[in-house]
């Protein structure tokens, strides 16, 4: 069981996403970080380029390779 200082957490966001503004996604992490107490090393954070509020193969790539090194 994980506790918040132990959670694992992947954040993916596109710099262009029109939705939620890039900006949200580096402050959420913060929160995540400073208030909730998760260690920065238990925190990923994937920035893509050309990526709006959407998904590509790519992100969708990263998803599943950050689960698998989570499992195991």
């Amino acid at each position: 069981m994980h506790t918040a200082s132990t959670l694992p957490v992947l954040w993916c966001h596109g710099v262009v996403d029109d939705v939620i503004p890039f900006s949200y996604g580096e402050d959420a992490l913060a929160f995540l970080r400073d208030s909730v107490a998760i260690p920065s090393l238990n925190l990923a954070f994937r920035v893509y380029d050309d990526l709006g509020h959407t998904t590509q193969d790519n992100e969708l790539s990263d998803v599943a390779s950050w689960i698998q090194g989570i499992l195991g």
